[in-house]
Parts: C-alpha cells; structure tokens; sequence
C-alpha cells in the first residue's frame, strides 16, 4: 500500500517547497519547516487511498497550525482554509 508524502508549502516572492517527508498509509507528520527567507503557507500531503476530503486529523492539524491544508491525490488538489 502507498503511503503518505508531505511538506510545507512556502513563500516569500517565489513559491518554495519545504522537506518532504513520507508517513505511514494513514497520516504523515509534516514539520513545518521553510528554508531560509521564507514563511509557511500551507501543508501539502497525498492520500493515496483516493479522497480529496480533509481526514479528522487533517482538520484537527488545519485549526492547531492555523495554515492551509492541501490533498493531492494525482494530478488533483484541493485546498482548505482555517476559519477565522
């Protein structure tokens, strides 16, 4: 079974791409790490079991961090914004 792969989406001026790391089938532990100059934006993970939709956790994580959580699965992304 595939597992989740995620990073830190980044930013200042240009998009940047923080460490990705892989998890287990069923979550993925994103630091939320950005190189140097430039500040996180959102969290960017795959589910590899098909469904765009936030997981309990993705939502959980989204409110604790107060970023964008975004699912890839393929060439698809979705993204979700925190409620203020």
């Amino acid at each position: 079974m595939d597992k989740e792969r995620g990073y830190t989406f980044c930013k200042n001026g240009r998009p940047r791409k923080g460490i990705e790391v892989t998890g287990d089938a069923h979550s993925v532990a994103i630091p939320i790490s950005c190189p140097r100059g430039s500040k996180p934006a959102a969290l960017v993970h795959t589910h590899p079991g098909g469904s765009l939709q936030l997981s309990p956790q993705d939502i959980k994580t989204m409110r604790d961090k107060r970023l964008p959580v975004c699912v890839r699965v393929g060439n698809k992304v979705k993204c979700y914004r925190p409620k203020k």
